[in-house]
Parts: C-alpha cells; sequence; structure tokens
C-alpha cells in the first residue's frame, strides 16, 4: 500500500500542476478567451474596464468556491479514512 503522506511528502500528489483538465473544460475555457476578446472589440475604455472588473470579481467567486469545495472534500475523506479504521 502506497503512503499517501510519503505521496504529498515528496509532491506526487496533492499537486495542482498534477491535476489533468478535462477536454471539455479546456474547449470551454477556449471559447470564453474568444468571445471576451470580440466583446471587448466593440466596447469602450469606461466598459472595458467595467467588464474586467466583472470578469476579475466572478474568476475571485470561483476560486473562493473551489476552495470551499477542496476543504470539504479534504475532511469527508479523513473522516471516511477514520472510520475505516474503526
Amino acid at each position: 500500500m502506497k503512503s499517501m503522506i510519503k505521496e504529498i511528502y515528496y509532491g506526487n500528489r496533492g499537486n495542482t500542476d498534477a491535476v489533468k483538465l478535462s477536454e471539455q473544460y479546456t474547449k470551454r475555457l477556449s471559447k470564453a478567451v474568444d468571445l471576451r476578446e470580440e466583446l471587448e472589440k466593440e466596447m469602450t475604455e469606461e466598459m472595458k474596464a467595467k467588464f474586467g472588473e466583472f470578469c476579475d470579481l466572478l474568476d475571485e467567486s470561483e476560486a473562493e468556491s473551489s476552495d470551499c469545495y477542496y476543504i470539504e472534500g479534504v475532511k469527508v475523506g479523513i473522516l471516511l479514512g477514520v472510520e475505516a479504521c474503526n
């Protein structure tokens, strides 16, 4: 059995570089970038600034949401491990 503690210590697990994003995610992100560039071509500088702030707020909210889901997942995983040992 592999030691998860050693896997984390040696950087083999728990490393965000090791997370493989799906093809669907990559396609959606690419389309979103293309649409943003297309929209910004038609915007005034003031509109671009507001839109940029809007996009930043969405990105920050998604990052916060991902953190919350990750933390909950770790908690559930630890509790499952504890229960399995009893």
